[in-house]
């Protein structure tokens, strides 16, 4: 009886060792499972989202949540020398309001989130209200409506420096495992491609407007010298292909094209405007007292009238009475640094003109 005894007692043991490996391995593939899931998820919000990183940090604050078992989460981003709260998971109104009035602010040592940046390593707390050096300030404000107690705070890293932060809370002491803190390096991670995905993507948006601007510059460029080789003595249809290119160009559906004389504008060209106002600009007028022109001849770029209503002289008001034109961008035509002239583009409504794209009037410097 007793070897059976010891042999039931053994099995029994060995029963239990593998009930233990068991539920291991289940929790081990559980974890694996959820972790894949999180990062399929996430990674397909990235794909949906290349040029905006908002709606990755709200699904990685709430994966993070979840699958950390985490009462709520939040992402700041590093930018301008402060840390700024960009998402929150899972708490009220009243907690949202009190961690949004902390930020942004700049990373520090004295609040989790703030050393673990400054670190550039996780930092994990059981229990916040023990940790000596936590800012008074912050631990009042959001204690009074949150009450967490467990946190953590991982990195998230670029070029291996930090650009931002991920926290997990719990509202009681329940500090977090070391598998749960790996997840949230997973998804510091995974905030990390978004951002880089998010910055080449504009990068490439941009440099693809450049080219397709420089080709739209080409282009009319040389269209207006065909125009140019096609009428040698003739100046009028050289003048209306630039003003029609310039327009075109810079997105303007209305103007004119005015030779300087040394004292005096005078249009040589006009595109969609009355009849009227085109003899007032063919009738020329004194360069020196109009706003926009004297300006220029001092050397500005650009002028832009934000309003011709609101300007005292002649030229402006026909213009908002003759043709009802209210914004006017003037571009000069200059050789050398001389004043030869002006290109004149215009807005039927008061508003702004895309001035940043000015350089796409280049064209109108006509040769000498």
């Amino acid at each position: 009886m007793a070897v059976l005894d010891d042999a039931l007692s053994d099995l029994r043991q060995t029963v239990a060792a593998l009930e233990r490996q068991l539920e291991e391995r289940t929790a081990e593939r559980d974890n694996a499972l959820a972790r894949q899931t999180a990062t399929s998820e996430i990674l397909s919000v990235i794909s949906r989202s290349p040029t905006d990183v908002q709606p990755v940090f709200e699904a990685i604050v709430a994966r993070a949540a979840r699958v950390c078992e985490a009462e709520f989460s939040a992402v700041a981003r590093f930018a301008d020398g402060l840390l700024h709260l960009v998402a929150l998971n899972n708490m009220s109104s009243e907690e949202t309001a009190a961690f949004h009035s902390l930020f942004p602010r700049p990373p520090g040592r004295h609040f989790v989130m703030g050393r673990a940046f400054v670190d550039a390593q996780p930092v994990h707390f059981d229990d916040v209200l023990t940790w000596l050096d936590y800012d008074p300030h912050t631990v009042q404000v959001l204690q009074s409506v949150s009450g967490y107690r467990s946190f953590v705070a991982v990195p998230i890293f670029r070029d291996s420096r930090p650009i931002g932060v991920i926290g997990c809370g719990r509202r009681e002491v329940k500090p977090f495992t070391a598998t749960q803190i790996d997840l949230v390096k997973t998804f510091a991670d995974q905030a990390a491609i978004a951002l880089e995905n998010v910055r080449l993507f504009s990068e490439l948006e941009t440099r693809n407007r450049d080219l397709a601007e420089a080709l739209d510059q080409q282009t009319a460029t040389a269209e207006v010298l065909q125009v140019i080789n096609s009428s040698p003595g003739d100046l009028a249809p050289v003048f209306d292909a630039i003003l029609e290119k310039a327009h075109s160009l810079c997105g303007a559906a209305h103007g004119s094209l005015q030779l300087y004389d040394g004292e005096n504008l005078c249009a040589v060209a006009t595109h969609a405007v009355s009849n009227k106002f085109t003899e007032v600009l063919r009738q020329g007028y004194r360069a020196a007292d109009s706003p926009a022109s004297r300006v220029l001849i001092e050397g500005q770029p650009f002028v832009q009238i934000a309003d011709c209503v609101e300007i005292d002289h002649p030229v402006f008001r026909s213009a908002a009475e003759l043709s009802g034109i209210r914004t006017v961008l003037f571009v000069p035509l200059r050789k050398e640094d001389a004043f030869l002239g002006l290109i004149a583009a215009r807005a039927w409504r008061c508003g702004r003109l895309p001035t940043s794209r000015s350089r796409c009037l280049r064209i109108s410097r006509p040769r000498q």
